[in-house]
């Protein structure tokens, strides 16, 4: 290696063939991925992200060209890319109990054969329509914010701001909200939050009594519905009721209520969602990073831009859309 200098050596290779990557991805996860260097601001990246193999292939075979490139080019001579035979490998590295696309968009069609159909005049019937409403709502909320799983996670329309469509969420940390970040609101997501909560105005009056209405700022955020003997009381959105909610939709794949983040870390990634915004997103910047460091160059104009159309774009291959109801229209 190198005729005999002992300056090159392996890990000096894996060290450099590192950076490079990180200089081609600007995804320091990714880059330890193909390298094997370990990074500790690289452990949390690459605790939510599950690309294919085939993707972290391709990433390493296009930055590995580059270099020789500029190698040959030393030597006064043109590189000429090695015709290597596409191999197609099965399988991802990385997180575990990351959710397919797929089994998104069979969970969406689920959940949208009961919400097109208007529900009968039943009382437990239009309890059912309700809970299936509000999972879609928290669960369109949860993947195009990566909010994490805490209660009552919905947030008003008016808790972002109305310009630039985001807004600061703490989904972490305690009440100094050191630990919050931006997210966006795109704009299907501002018709279904509004359609949702004028729903939600427009069912209690119909099917809570009025001794239950002086708690109305606890359900403010929106609930499911529970009926019993002694009537209908409203339910806390939660992690455990999510849980509960999905088990009882036919044709539904119940996940992990946290599983959205490590989707939305690698979809987005292999999709080629540029790094800084995804980092942000996620709350994974690096040392100096920081989008609310009293310095940084962080633009949140071109955060909310970048980030409201991959989201978008990726809610609507999903098959999401603003949904309706027949209570708000009242």
């Amino acid at each position: 290696m190198g005729k005999g200098e002992s300056r090159f050596t392996l890990s000096k290779i894996r060290n450099y063939l590192f950076h490079q990557l990180v200089i081609d991805t600007h995804d320091i996860a990714a880059a330890g991925m193909l390298s094997g260097v370990r990074v500790p601001s690289a452990q949390t990246p690459q605790y939510y992200l599950q690309p294919s193999a085939n993707h972290l292939r391709r990433l390493y075979v296009a930055s590995l060209e580059r270099v020789l490139q500029l190698v040959y080019a030393c030597a006064g001579l043109a590189y000429e890319p090695a015709k290597v035979e596409e191999i197609d490998q099965e399988g991802s590295v990385g997180a575990t109990h990351c959710l397919l696309p797929e089994t998104i968009s069979v969970n969406v069609k689920a959940l949208a054969s009961i919400l097109r159909k208007k529900p009968s005049s039943g009382l437990v019937d239009q309890i059912a329509w309700h809970n299936a409403y509000t999972l879609w709502v928290v669960q369109m909320f949860m993947l195009s914010t990566g909010c994490r799983a805490i209660r009552n996670p919905l947030r008003y329309v008016d808790e972002f701001d109305p310009l630039l469509g985001i807004g600061a969420i703490a989904d972490k940390d305690s009440g100094d909200r050191h630990m919050s970040r931006l997210v966006c609101l795109p704009a299907m997501l501002h018709r279904q939050l509004v359609q949702y909560f004028a729903h939600c105005a427009a069912i209690t009056k119909d099917f809570i009594s009025s001794a239950s209405l002086e708690e109305d700022d606890r359900w403010s955020r929106g609930f499911f519905l529970s009926f019993s003997e002694s009537g209908t009381r409203r339910v806390e959105i939660r992690p455990a009721t999510i849980y509960q909610h999905m088990e009882q939709v036919a044709g539904y794949h119940p996940h992990r209520i946290n599983a959205y983040r490590k989707f939305l870390r690698t979809e987005l990634f292999e999709r080629g969602c540029p790094a800084e915004a995804l980092g942000a997103f996620m709350g994974h910047w690096l040392r100096g990073e920081e989008p609310q460091d009293n310095y940084a160059s962080f633009c949140p104009v071109a955060y909310a831009e970048v980030i409201g159309e991959w989201i978008t774009h990726l809610l609507e291959s999903l098959g999401w859309y603003a949904q309706g109801s027949r209570w708000a229209g009242k």
